[in-house]
């Protein structure tokens, strides 16, 4: 089965967009790359820095945002780093990042990393690094500072949303699918354009996981497919079976 010439809305990042796009057409879809949100790294290297030169137990890198971030504003981290997701962990810059690499294997989620990070101190009480961007989600912060661990989570990059040009807005019209890989992308969304929702209404609306199927239940949007693996060769292969 394929996607079959079917228009598919890819809302990420242009520079981010190229294996998403890839999976896409090789499955037979049709990808029209319109973002709605754009990343900078334009921030205040003061408390980043001073946050990598504290002594250290572990780093935890939520993206390859993250990791970029760091790899521009550090010039070397040797802590264990764990990140969520093989992806992230791809990301990583050997030169930067001497230290050991941990990729806890259960569904792609910060949440999984918690616990290997409460499995590695039991006790709590080391001291976590959390680079993230602005309005990077406070449940992993939560969790960390409940089971005791010292974290500092400075903001490393910024997202913000990008309002479509006409031509982009006239190509979206062609999409039956529409695609979102973060809760922050469907807030963008839904700001991008007078009429959003009832654009959503009437065409298949995908997500990457159940983090961002959760955001879109608080904004109220009708979700379709939410894949079983958190990752865009999941979303992929499960728009294959619709």
């Amino acid at each position: 089965m394929s996607l079959a010439g079917r228009g598919v809305l890819v809302t990420r990042a242009r520079e981010q967009a190229d294996a998403f796009v890839s999976a896409i057409e090789d499955a037979g879809g049709h990808a029209i790359v319109a973002p709605v949100i754009a990343r900078s790294f334009d921030v205040d290297p003061g408390p980043v820095r001073a946050a990598f030169t504290a002594p250290i137990d572990a780093v935890v890198l939520t993206s390859t945002n993250a990791v970029e971030a760091v790899s521009r504003l550090v010039s070397a981290v040797a802590a264990p780093v764990f990140c969520v997701g093989p992806k992230t962990a791809a990301a990583i810059d050997g030169a930067v990042f001497t230290g050991e690499v941990v990729v806890p294997d259960a569904e792609f989620r910060a949440e999984s990393v918690v616990a290997a990070l409460a499995e590695r101190w039991p006790s709590g009480g080391a001291r976590i690094v959390v680079p993230r961007g602005a309005h990077g989600r406070e449940l992993l912060l939560d969790a960390l500072t409940e089971l005791g661990f010292e974290v500092d989570a400075p903001e490393v990059y910024t997202i913000g949303p990008r309002r479509w040009s006409d031509a982009e807005r006239a190509d979206a019209e062609r999409a039956e699918i529409v695609t979102f890989l973060s809760g922050r992308t469907i807030e963008a969304f839904l700001a991008a354009f007078d009429g959003a929702q009832g654009y959503l209404a009437e065409r298949t609306v995908a997500v990457i996981g159940p983090v961002a199927a959760e955001a879109a239940a608080r904004l109220e949007v009708r979700v379709d497919v939410v894949p079983e693996e958190a990752t865009v060769e999941g979303l992929v292969a499960a728009l294959q079976r619709l």
